[in-house]
């Protein structure tokens, strides 16, 4: 009997051994957090149901995720002859490929990642200004 419950003692020990000392996987907030320098922008502007698309191959500046679910953003990127700039801070949010991120305390973008990578993350979202000016942005960032 004393053998018997040895043996059961020993097999238990040896599972939460093996078991707790797994590494974790990197989950996705992991990925994202610290800065990122913004490499490319591509978008398509619909206008009156028209696409209208171009690609920013060279835009400038950063992106910085924190883990208490705040960001800074302060990178400029040129599309369809006009420069843009995004500067200002912002709550972020995951949920499995999804990013939701809040602006201005308004209802939240959702960026979708195609790539989510300790080095590379590559996001899309859309942007309604009216509802004959839809845009869409895909937006590459790297450590």
């Amino acid at each position: 009997m004393k053998n018997l419950s040895l043996i059961v003692l020993m097999i238990g020990l040896s599972l939460f051994f093996f078991t707790s000392c797994e590494k974790e996987e990197a989950t996705l907030n992991d990925h994202l957090i610290g800065t990122w320098n913004v490499v490319e922008v591509q978008a398509t502007v619909y206008l009156f149901g028209i696409p209208l698309s171009d690609t920013d191959q060279d835009p400038t500046g950063t992106m910085t995720f924190n883990d208490t679910g705040w960001a800074t953003q302060d990178y400029s990127f040129s599309i369809l002859d006009s420069m843009y700039t995004q500067t200002g801070s912002f709550t972020w949010r995951p949920d499995g490929d999804q990013v939701f991120v809040n602006e201005n305390f308004s209802n939240p973008l959702i960026w979708n990642r195609s790539i989510n990578e300790a080095n590379m993350q590559k996001a899309t979202y859309s942007d309604t200004i009216s509802i004959n000016d839809i845009r869409e942005f895909t937006l590459t960032f790297t450590r």
